[in-house]
Formats: C-alpha cells, sequence, structure tokens
C-alpha cells in the first residue's frame, strides 16, 4: 500500500475555476476585480485583521463564509514590487495553507464530492499584477519544495490530510513549473514504480500522437457532479411520491429515465431537466480534468453530458469543438459525446428507446470512436464498461483486428488501457485481449484513495508528455534554466539574430520559425528580464 504523504499537483488550470476546498485569492486590501467575479454574487466580505498592513503579520485571511459545497476563498497579501526577494512572495503560500487548514479545521468540513484529502489550491504568487513577474523561475523554484514540506507539516494521517496543487494558467509558468519538478526525484515519492512505468509509457503515447482519451462519469465526481443513478434518484425525489421512491431505485437505470420522462409535464422533456440540474452545479471542474485537458491529444470520447473538460480546455488556450453539433477545423481538439451534451440538451441519451436509436442516427458517432480505437491507445478513464453501445462499438473493432491478424485476438496488442478504482476482475477477465487494466485496489485500500492515486498518476503522464520547453526564451522563468539550457537558447537566438533575409524567406526556416515558438525563442513569444529588485 502507498504511504500517506501529501502531493503537490501542477495542473495547467484556471484557479478560478479548479474544484478544491481552499484556494488562494490573491490581493492587498481585497481582491481585484477580476478575483471578485470567481465569488459568489452577493458574497459578504469578513473584516480584514486589525493587523493586517502590519509588517511580520500573517499575511492570510479567510476572505468570505460560503456554502459547504464551495472552497474556501483565503485572501493573501502578495502584492509587492520588484524589490521584493522571491522568497517574500512565497512566504505567502506558506500563510495561505496555515489559514485555510485552520479554517476548515475549524468547520469541521469533510474534503468536497468525496475526495479523501483537502485539496488547496495556489497560484504562482505574484508573478501576474503582483510585481513579482521578473522572478518567475525563482519564485517556482522556491515555491514547490516549500508547498510539498507545508502540507507534511499541516497533515496529520487518517485525521487530516491535505494535498496542494499549483494552478498556472500561462503556458510558459506550467512548463517551467514541470521542468523543475521533474528535476526532482521525490516529486512523485507517492506513486508506486508499476505505475510511474505505466504513466511514463501513456506519456511516450501522447508526446508521438498516438494516444486518445475516453472518459466517462467518474472523472466529473470530483467536480461535485452526481453519478447517473444519483442524477435520476434527485429528479425522482422533486417528481414521484415518497411512497415510490424506494420500487423506483429497484428499477434499471434505463426504466427509471423513462418513467420520468412520463412523469413530466408535456412541455419539458428529460433531457432539458437533467441538463438544468447539471448546469446548475457545473461550476467548477475537477482536477482530474485539468491534467487530461492539459495533455497533448486532439480527440476525445465521452459519455458525459456535462460541459467541464471544454471548460478545462478553454481555460488554458485549447479551443474543444464538440461533436455532434459543432464542426472540426484540422488540427482542432474535439471531444464526441456519445450521449449527448447539456448545451444541446434534446441531444442527451436517457431512456431505453434512446439508446435503441443510438444505431439508427448515430452510427457516424460510432464510426468515429472505431477508428480512433483501430488508430490509436485509448485511455479510458473513469469509465465502468456497462454501456451497450460501447460494447458494440469494441466487438466491430474486436472483428476488424482479428480479420487483419487471422488469429486470435490474443495475439493483438491492447488498443487501449484502463484506470481501475475497485474491483473488477471478472471484467479485467473479459477485456484482457483489449485493454491493459491497470488496477489501482493493491496500492490504495479505499476507493477514494483509490480515486486519489488515479490523479497522481494522471499527474505524472501530464508532467511527462508536456513539452516542457515553452519558457525557453522567456526570461522571466531563467531561474530554473540549468547552465546547458541557456548556453543552447543563447546559442540559438544568435543563429537567428544571423539569419539573413533571403534565409528567412525559404520554407526551410518556417519549420525552423515553428521550432522557435515551440521553445519561447519566437520574437513574440519573449519575454525581456529589466529592472531591478
Amino acid at each position: 500500500m502507498i504511504t500517506s504523504e501529501p502531493h503537490v499537483f501542477v495542473a495547467h488550470a484556471d484557479l478560478m475555476r479548479l474544484a478544491c476546498d481552499a484556494w488562494l485569492v490573491p490581493g492587498g486590501n481585497g481582491p481585484g476585480s477580476t478575483w471578485r467575479g470567481a465569488l459568489p454574487p452577493r458574497t459578504q466580505w469578513r473584516p480584514l485583521p486589525p493587523d493586517w498592513t502590519e509588517p511580520g503579520t500573517v499575511r492570510a485571511t479567510l476572505l468570505a463564509d460560503v456554502d459547504d459545497d464551495l472552497p474556501l476563498p483565503v485572501l493573501t497579501d502578495i502584492t509587492g514590487t520588484n524589490r521584493r526577494a522571491p522568497a517574500w512572495y512565497v512566504d505567502g503560500a506558506r500563510d495561505f495553507l496555515r489559514v485555510a487548514t485552520s479554517a476548515l479545521r475549524a468547520r469541521r468540513r469533510r474534503p468536497l464530492f468525496g475526495r479523501p484529502r483537502y485539496l488547496l489550491a495556489v497560484p504562482l504568487l505574484g508573478t501576474a499584477g503582483g510585481g513579482g513577474a521578473l522572478w518567475s523561475g525563482e519564485i517556482t523554484a522556491l515555491l514547490l519544495p516549500l508547498l510539498r514540506e507545508e502540507a507534511k507539516k499541516l497533515s496529520a494521517p487518517g485525521e487530516f490530510d491535505v494535498d496542494v496543487v499549483l494552478t498556472l494558467i500561462e503556458g510558459p509558468a506550467w512548463a517551467a513549473a514541470q521542468k523543475a519538478r521533474l528535476d526532482d526525484v521525490t516529486a512523485f515519492a507517492g506513486l508506486p514504480p508499476s505505475l510511474i512505468d505505466k504513466a511514463d509509457g501513456l506519456a511516450e503515447r501522447a508526446r508521438s500522437g498516438g494516444l486518445t482519451i475516453f472518459m466517462g462519469a467518474g472523472v466529473s465526481r470530483p467536480a461535485g457532479l452526481p453519478s447517473w443513478d444519483e442524477l435520476l434518484n434527485a429528479l425522482a425525489v422533486e417528481r414521484l411520491p415518497a411512497d415510490q421512491l424506494l420500487a423506483f431505485e429497484q428499477l434499471s437505470v434505463l426504466d427509471r429515465a423513462a418513467l420520468l420522462q412520463r412523469r413530466l409535464p408535456p412541455e419539458l422533456a428529460l433531457g432539458a431537466a437533467v441538463a438544468g440540474l447539471m448546469i446548475e452545479r457545473s461550476t467548477r471542474y475537477a482536477l482530474g480534468q485539468a491534467l487530461l485537458a492539459s495533455l497533448p491529444v486532439d480527440e476525445v470520447v465521452t459519455t458525459n453530458y456535462d460541459a467541464l473538460f471544454e471548460m478545462a480546455s478553454h481555460a488554458i488556450g485549447r479551443p474543444c469543438a464538440r461533436i455532434p453539433g459543432q464542426p472540426v477545423a484540422r488540427g482542432e481538439r474535439f471531444i464526441l459525446k456519445m450521449h449527448g451534451c447539456v448545451t444541446r440538451p434534446s441531444s442527451i441519451v436517457l431512456t431505453r428507446e434512446d439508446y435503441l436509436r443510438f444505431q439508427e442516427n448515430r452510427s457516424a458517432l460510432a464510426g468515429i470512436v472505431q477508428a480512433l480505437l483501430l488508430t490509436r491507445h485509448m485511455l479510458f478513464v473513469g469509465f465502468g464498461f456497462t454501456d451497450d453501445n460501447f460494447h458494440r462499438i469494441a466487438h466491430a473493432v474486436r472483428q476488424a483486428l482479428r480479420g487483419e491478424a487471422a488469429g486470435s485476438a490474443s495475439t493483438q496488442q491492447p488498443f487501449g488501457t484502463n484506470l481501475v478504482v475497485g474491483g473488477g476482475d471478472l471484467l479485467a477477465d473479459l477485456w484482457s485481449d483489449d485493454l491493459d487494466w491497470v488496477t489501482f485496489a493493491q496500492h490504495a485500500s479505499s476507493p477514494a484513495e483509490q480515486a486519489r492515486l488515479v490523479e497522481i498518476f494522471l499527474d505524472r503522464l501530464s508532467a511527462r508528455a508536456a513539452t516542457v520547453t515553452t519558457h525557453l526564451g522567456d526570461d522571466r522563468y531563467a531561474g530554473v534554466l540549468t547552465d546547458g539550457e541557456k548556453l543552447l537558447r543563447d546559442r540559438l537566438l544568435q543563429m537567428v539574430a544571423d539569419v539573413t533575409l533571403p534565409e528567412q524567406q525559404t520554407l526551410a526556416f518556417d519549420e525552423v520559425r515553428a521550432l522557435l515558438v515551440r521553445l519561447g525563442l519566437a520574437s513574440g513569444s519573449r519575454h525581456q528580464r529589466t529592472g531591478e529588485r
């Protein structure tokens, strides 16, 4: 079994939209307008401590009391100037962690949405409008070990356990943090070596363009969204007499959906009722969705109705077209919604009749999934393999692979990898010829801890799949570069400076220019480091 050591995640994500238990709200005498917009309407601010501005005082305080299903906002003073030392900004993170854990303890709040440990979210402090942008690299290098050490100090194993997520909305910042973390052999100490090997193998597939993602309902649970069972039962409570609820829960999910449709007013479709409930709860996306969105993967398939993955992807500059309903440009990321989407309630597949019509109306969608299974390696996350439509698709793929090999399916390489929480040994036998079945039960006892271990697995996958070079030419992150990287950067910049106009006008230089963009060395993507501390 794994140790209880806290983990520090690095997520390419929007701090204001990530599901967590407490989050650092940057500010001096209060949050700016952007940060205020992330708080619930009509939030009542708590008064600032009387000694808030005095030197040497704690620079973090609970900003407001919010509902129990929302993360606690903790105002932290990280507003300085470029004359502040990087350590000053990092000290603000220490104050945040201590105040946040104290507030969670005082309120006796359980970790949100079934997570076994509290998740505390911090940005790269002071590097946006806080005055520390020039020292972003130095702050990154200091912040990661501090977060790990403070999380250890604040955790009481089995009683009060915390994880921390460093959220970075800007690409170079995320690349710099991943680079700094991959140089630290202790960063993934809580992940067993066998799982590290699996994650690294999938990362190699992702970097080479050979990976695709299939997401089930389990991916959205840590964002507070209900399972299909819970969704139908929540709708039933509003529409059925109390004495019928037990009998309702004993029906199959398809029959439950059909019964609810019959009980709704004629003008209200079940899809619209489901969409309304889901949208109401879809305020923040889960950590796992952020980690998956950061992967260099363009094709995503899901049976989920929610639009949280699209939210996570859009936040980091990766617009995600929805199929069906939106055109997909060449090279653009898309997500295929097998069972419809809350943005188009009429598309949602719920009842037995909807499933039977799937083959008639959505054969093109099934064809796309089949093609991905045949041409990519599919990573399944949070999927239970009980969906009949997927079974039909997989059967067709099996037949195609067997026909090409003129042999048994056991001679084929698996067409996917499934990350398994809970049991599933018998199901694993059924799919053993098709999928690499990665079981987390042997590494963590409870399903909740297994789900957390999946998050750490995805964090490792995200780190290893990242092209951690976009910060190379950004002088703000010089503090995380090795001597060799600095020499390479300078040599490449000198080469660019020496290129003549005729050379720049060649097709070959277009390829060089694309490489410079990926390295952060193109003129439009560079930040010069000027000014004094």
